[in-house]
């Protein structure tokens, strides 16, 4: 299938830095197979948990997932990681006044009952985790609805302190979608729902953005314990995002403003659910001072490099910083990609340079000359 937009998508599509990034995600984004293989896995779990031969049935359990699966920013895994899938599943039915490891231990032994699932099950501090080796893995949270909070208010049962602790996943996505239309025109805002499996250019900018950030951590943190949590960067990219229709001045505008909110805070800053203020997710910061000064460490270089790359020219040298920022396999696809349609649409005599956008069939713009991968 070719990864070549339509003619039409060209009138938006930068020439620049810009559209390389779009590439990027473009190439972040998960095959058809490997969605479809993960949410067939995630219904028949789901299915499992609520089924009725099941001990929670009487509980009514609700099963959605949650993060990045429900706002749409999962990226592809790095090498040979694996990425998870986070799921709530919610028992309607059930009321805070019950013990929260009981709850946990009930949606775990459910697990444990199957024989498909009993070896693949791991325990962790909030979530149940399924591990498919070598491909991804669910991580299930059992929850009951917050009587005290009322509507998509959720309390989940917390290992560490042995009790209920307030969360809003739900909220949260809301929150993120309604922040990613900051920016688009209203006849955007009033395209019905696209595909589950949502095409890169087809999504707002802030989605981009949040994964281009993760892809990023990713590559730093790469298999390390001070990772920053993808809720963490998704929640400061949304709050920090100014409405650009550009992913690189989007990202650069979230990472700038991070870094200056880091250097003027005496402190931890101190990040919280926009739809559950209870909730905060600087905790593990707290806990581990060190695993911070490498946030932040990470967020100042990550911005001084995005400003770095708008500076530099030759494809060759671009394509080297891409790869360093986001991964090599992954910038040389997104930079083939581009050049690919570059040289497609220029053949054509369809491809124009107004400024730094591509244009077609404008007589006034300047016709671009071919080039090579690494032309110059």
């Amino acid at each position: 299938m070719s990864t070549v937009p339509k003619i039409a998508e060209l009138r938006t599509y930068d020439l620049g830095i810009n559209g390389l990034l779009m590439q990027v995600c473009k190439a972040l984004e998960l095959t058809d197979t490997l969605y479809q293989d993960m949410a067939d896995k995630y219904r028949a779990v789901g299915s499992w948990l609520a089924d009725q031969d099941s001990p929670l049935f009487a509980l009514k359990p609700t099963i959605y997932p949650q993060g990045a699966a429900l706002i749409q920013t999962t990226n592809k895994p790095r090498k040979q990681d694996e990425f998870d899938i986070d799921l709530i599943c919610e028992l309607t039915n059930l009321q805070p006044t019950h013990d929260a490891m009981d709850v946990y231990a009930a949606v775990e032994q459910r697990l444990l009952d199957s024989e498909i699932y009993r070896p693949k099950v791991e325990r962790f501090k909030r979530c149940i985790r399924i591990n498919y080796a070598g491909q991804f893995h669910l991580d299930i949270t059992p929850a009951c609805p917050n009587p005290y909070k009322g509507k998509t208010h959720l309390l989940v049962p917390d290992r560490n302190i042995q009790n209920w602790k307030s969360s809003n996943p739900k909220g949260f996505a809301d929150w993120f979608n309604l922040r990613s239309l900051i920016g688009l025109t209203e006849a955007s805002r009033k395209i019905e729902p696209v595909p589950e499996n949502l095409a890169a250019e087809a999504k707002p900018p802030l989605k981009s953005i949040a994964q281009l950030i993760k892809r990023h951590r990713d590559v730093i943190f790469e298999q390390h314990d001070h990772a920053p949590r993808s809720v963490t960067l998704t929640t400061l990219a949304g709050t920090y995002y100014n409405g650009s229709s550009s992913i690189l001045d989007g990202t650069t505008a979230v990472l700038g403003a991070v870094s200056n909110l880091v250097a003027s805070t005496n402190g931890i800053i101190d990040i919280r659910n926009p739809a559950d203020v209870q909730e905060s997710f600087s905790e593990a910061w707290v806990k581990d001072p060190e695993s911070y000064v490498k946030f932040a460490s990470f967020v100042h270089n990550f911005h001084s490099q995005l400003i770095q790359l708008q500076e530099l020219s030759g494809m060759d040298v671009i394509a080297k910083k891409l790869g360093e920022l986001f991964g090599e396999e992954i910038s040389t696809r997104a930079v083939r990609a581009h050049v690919e349609l570059f040289n497609e649409h220029r053949d054509g005599n369809r491809l124009f340079a107004s400024g730094s956008s591509l244009m077609i069939g404008s007589s006034a713009a300047r016709v671009i000359p071919k080039t090579t991968f690494y032309g110059n």
